[in-house]
This record gives structure tokens, C-alpha cells and sequence, in this order.
């Protein structure tokens, strides 16, 4: 299968970056690049192996961008991040970051040049912290400043699940978060 998790990405050439995953044999991450008309004209792969899937770029200019992925696998159990200076034709080897992933999905999103932006379940099991954290130093070290939930039991004993965030920027600087809440809706954030 070929699954899309991120948000598209517009080259300064016209074509479309796509981030998609599989899950077959292996998992991994790639980059799929269409033209305006859908036709695939290239692929780049980010990862190998069994554990890194759904990827998000975070395009910090025309040549460099970092992506975050899930961490579908049992060692490590933090989110792994990779990167590229050649407009994603080659990406560093995916490595753990500090920040916790109980095999979920994260958001990430470029503030400027240097400063990122993510959104993450901040916790090795479970998925009822749901977490922002800033990297000023194009994702090297991150610091956690803000939890939007933290309930380990909802009201009448169930458990509290909060996972899959998207987050995006529009044009006037606002981020536009949503996420599923106890699986039961989507919740909307903007900041």
C-alpha cells in the first residue's frame, strides 16, 4: 500500500511533493513527485526498514527541510527525524530525537528558517498527553512548553486518546490544529 499522512509540498519547478508511506513487507517512508496532472515523475525514499512511517516535511526553503515520522517499531520509541539540502532527492539516515512517540503520528511545521514547530503524544505508551514542542536550532534539541491535553482517564473510566494531529499555517500567521479527541471527534485548535 501507498498511504499519504503530510501535507503536500509545492517545488519551485511546479511539481507537487507528495510524503506517503508503506506498510507491506516493510514500512517506510518516501516522497512521491507528481505533476500538476497527477503523473508520477519521481520518488525519493526518506527511510528502510520496519519502523519509520507517516512522514511530514517541513520545508525550510528551496533546497532544505527536515521530516518527522512515527516510530512504528519497539526499540527506540521516539519520534525519528531525518533531513535534506537537495530539495529531498537524498535524506540523512532517520534518527531517534528525544521526544517520546508511542508509535503515533506527529505534525511539524517550519516557523522560518531555523525555528519548528511540532505536535506529538508526549508519552512512550500512551496517547492521552498531547504536546507541543519548539526546536530553535532546525530540530537538534527541542523543549516542551505546552500540553493541550493531559487526561490519563476521561469521566466514567475510559481511557482518554488524543492522536493524529495536522497542523498547518495560513497566510496571516495563524496555526490551524486538529486532532481526533477519545476517538469520538475531531477537535480544532487555532493559536
Amino acid at each position: 500500500s501507498t498511504l499519504v499522512k503530510g501535507t503536500p509540498i509545492q517545488y519551485d519547478n511546479g511539481l507537487i511533493g507528495i510524503p506517503v508511506y508503506h506498510e507491506f513487507f516493510g514500512k517506510f517512508a518516501e516522497i512521491l513527485v507528481i505533476d500538476r496532472d497527477g503523473n508520477i515523475q519521481n520518488k525519493h525514499r526518506i527511510s528502510w526498514g520496519r519502523d519509520n512511517i507517516q512522514p511530514v516535511v517541513a520545508p525550510l526553503d528551496g533546497q532544505h527541510a527536515i521530516v518527522a515520522m512515527r516510530d512504528s517499531g519497539e526499540q527506540h520509541k521516539r519520534i525519528h527525524t531525518s533531513s535534506t539540502e537537495d530539495a529531498g532527492t537524498n535524506w540523512t539516515t532517520p534518527q531517534p530525537i528525544t521526544l517520546a512517540d508511542p508509535n503515533c503520528a506527529v505534525a511539524i511545521i517550519a516557523i522560518n528558517y531555523s525555528e519548528l514547530l511540532m505536535v506529538f503524544n508526549n508519552h512512550e505508551e500512551e496517547r492521552y498527553d498531547l504536546s507541543m514542542a519548539h526546536s530553535s536550532d532546525r530540530g537538534k534539541t527541542w523543549e516542551v512548553f505546552h500540553q493541550l491535553e493531559y487526561e490519563p482517564v476521561a469521566e466514567e473510566g475510559i481511557k482518554n486518546k488524543c492522536a493524529y494531529p495536522y497542523l498547518i499555517r495560513d497566510a496571516h500567521g495563524v496555526f490551524h490544529l486538529v486532532y481526533t479527541w477519545r476517538k469520538q471527534r475531531i477537535k480544532y485548535v487555532q493559536f
